[in-house]
């Protein structure tokens, strides 16, 4: 049965920006445009860049064929808000 991932920071608020090698990154869809603008927002502060492995934790879901897959959580803008 196929299951959201959504990486969280200490404080629990929703983080977004994870990075799949393209092994894994070929199994879920690309980024919307909406999405990779968003992520690039998020990033700006951290010196981190939207790659082709960028995704967003949220809408990744999981399935057998990504048993082992191994995922960057990226800091991201909103972590230096506090």
């Amino acid at each position: 049965m196929p299951s959201a991932v959504t990486a969280r920071s200490a404080s629990g608020e929703a983080e977004g920006h994870v990075t799949l090698s393209e092994e894994y990154a070929s199994l879920v869809p690309p980024l919307s445009a909406a999405d990779k603008e968003w992520l690039e927002f998020e990033v700006a502060d951290a010196g981190a860049v939207v790659g082709d492995g960028s995704r967003l934790a949220s809408k990744i879901v999981l399935s057998p064929e990504m048993n082992g897959m191994v995922v960057g959580v990226m800091h991201t803008h909103s972590q230096n808000r506090n």
